[in-house]
């Protein structure tokens, strides 16, 4: 059951990183930068944020 649990944390949070991915993506797109560089820039800042 725990387990169970804790797969759910997981994929919510694993959703919500490639929201935010890909928000910065078409950020980037519009400014004409890097897109894929952005994004993962973006989801890198949030995780040391967080930590």
């Amino acid at each position: 059951m725990t387990i169970i649990i804790v797969l759910a944390l997981l994929l919510i949070a694993v959703v919500l990183l490639l929201v935010f991915a890909r928000r910065s993506y078409r950020e980037a797109r519009q400014a004409g930068k890097n897109p894929i560089i952005a994004a993962f820039s973006a989801i890198w800042d949030l995780l040391l944020e967080r930590l």
